[in-house]
């Protein structure tokens, strides 16, 4: 919430980074403030198909895979928004935050795997510290809104010695835990 009403501050003042909004989203921002209205933030993770993902990005998430939990690992692509509003009209995306906020993600009852979240931010693969829950979702910490990548492999598949996940929930749609943010 502060960091929203910080970023729309910021974007009002003139002072907005360009790797935090486009110069689109400050302006729709501007106008929806200069006109009294709230500006919300929304979080949304949404499934990508594999094959709307730039072959470069594809590639470079799919090598970092291989290096983590093996050949045989499964990935499916997320696409992580923070997603600016007044009232139900979208303004445009945040980019990037100061701080991390931790994202949680459904997993099905049958993956019984080992996890690993991967970002491809500017160019730059990074897996993130994944954290496995006792109700069977996984969480993750970011700063950075692009393309990820939720990699798995069955246990006895992975060449890495990271915690096994116990799914036990019966969705496998991404979901968060700071889904809806105020300023």
């Amino acid at each position: 919430q502060q960091e929203t009403q910080s970023v729309v501050e910021q974007i009002v003042a003139g002072t907005v980074a360009d790797s935090v909004v486009d110069e689109k989203t400050a302006e729709k921002v501007t106008e929806a403030i200069n006109k009294g209205q709230t500006v919300t933030a929304e979080i949304v993770v949404k499934e990508v198909e594999q094959n709307k993902i730039a072959q470069d990005k594809k590639n470079a998430i799919e090598e970092k895979v291989s290096d983590e939990l093996g050949e045989a690992a499964k990935v499916q692509y997320l696409d992580v928004e923070i997603v600016l509003k007044a009232g139900d009209e979208e303004l445009g995306t945040l980019n990037k935050l100061q701080e991390e906020i931790t994202i949680t993600v459904a997993i099905p009852d049958e993956l019984k795997a080992t996890y690993k979240v991967i970002r491809n931010h500017n160019g730059v693969v990074e897996v993130l510290d994944t954290v496995v829950n006792e109700d069977g979702t996984i969480s993750f910490k970011t700063d950075r809104f692009s393309t990820y990548a939720l990699a798995y492999a069955d246990n006895e598949e992975t060449n890495t010695n990271p915690n096994p996940g116990t799914p036990s929930t019966d969705s496998n749609k991404p979901s968060t835990d700071d889904s809806n943010k105020d300023t």
